[in-house]
């Protein structure tokens, strides 16, 4: 799955005793080539300790509801909600939590669980795509100083200039700017994992993002939904970047399967063991989906 979603029971033993605790990891994962070249970001971490666990999920509704803002809450009554065996009561339940809460993340979360779970109401699609929206359309410069070539260079505690001024116009102070810039390619990577044809447009105009990750999360968002339509535009889109940039860029190209592609990654990926390994990952995706 794109976007796998998990809980995991944490126990935690301290002065008090066993303080059990649920924690709700979300990860937008995109495997970029066999070199193990991933991106791997955490879209949203709550850390909820079972302050509530005596109470219901309908007991944690009326607590969402006083306090709509709350993640802790509103992430201990969806997993509450979850246990259910009654799909129909899962439902019902995301369905008022979503209506209830305010928080950006809260928010997404359940629009994506509700989404993955067949409620493809436009209500919910919309509230991804708002988020995702503001990653295409943002005006933010890089954050770092590249070479020619591409190459990063660290220059510890400096920023460059534009980036600064642009901090500076939206208010904000650099690290909240950071962590701003840093969340446009996951809330793009949350609307592509609930894999629905409404967001072609939106990953095609993504492409002429200047974040390189927003741009590999729109590449293999338009190869889950097969729009092999877009792959021209999408060699047009690696061709903008820096030469270092290109291949890592290029080799998402692997997960579409279109005669296209192979061409595309010679022009893009020189590095022959690599090459060799996307071509590899290609007949081993066509075999698994030839025994399905």
């Amino acid at each position: 799955m794109f976007l796998p979603i998990s809980y995991r029971g944490v126990n935690q033993i301290g002065a008090g005793g066993s303080l059990r605790c649920s924690r709700l990891d979300m990860f937008l994962s995109s495997t970029i080539g066999a070199h193990m070249r991933a991106i791997q970001i955490t879209a949203i971490g709550l850390m909820t300790c079972s302050l509530w666990a005596q109470d219901t999920a309908e007991d944690l509704l009326s607590k969402a509801i006083q306090h709509p803002n709350d993640e802790r809450i509103i992430g201990e009554a969806t997993a509450k909600f979850l246990k259910s065996t009654d799909p129909k009561e899962v439902i019902s339940g995301l369905r008022r939590l979503f209506n209830v809460a305010k928080a950006k993340s809260s928010r997404q979360d359940l629009a994506v669980r509700l989404m993955i779970l067949g409620q493809r109401d436009e209500v919910y699609f919309n509230e991804l795509a708002k988020y995702a929206l503001d990653a295409v359309k943002t005006t933010a410069p890089l954050q770092g100083f590249y070479d020619a070539e591409g190459n990063s260079i660290k220059i510890r505690g400096y920023y460059p200039e534009d980036f600064r001024k642009w901090c500076e116009n939206y208010h904000m102070q650099v690290d909240d700017c950071l962590r701003t810039v840093a969340s446009f390619p996951i809330d793009l990577g949350l609307l592509v994992s609930v894999k629905d044809k409404r967001a072609i447009p939106l990953l095609r105009e993504a492409l002429s993002a200047e974040n390189q990750a927003t741009v590999q999360v729109a590449i293999e968002g338009l190869a889950l939904l097969d729009d092999t339509s877009s792959i021209p535009a999408i060699e047009n889109a690696i061709s903008r970047f820096r030469p270092k940039q290109q291949p890592l860029i290029a080799s998402v190209l692997a997960k579409f399967d279109d005669p296209r592609v192979g061409p595309i990654l010679d022009k893009f990926v020189k590095d022959p063991k690599w090459r060799q390994e996307l071509d590899d990952s290609i007949r081993k995706r066509h075999a698994q989906a030839g025994k399905q």
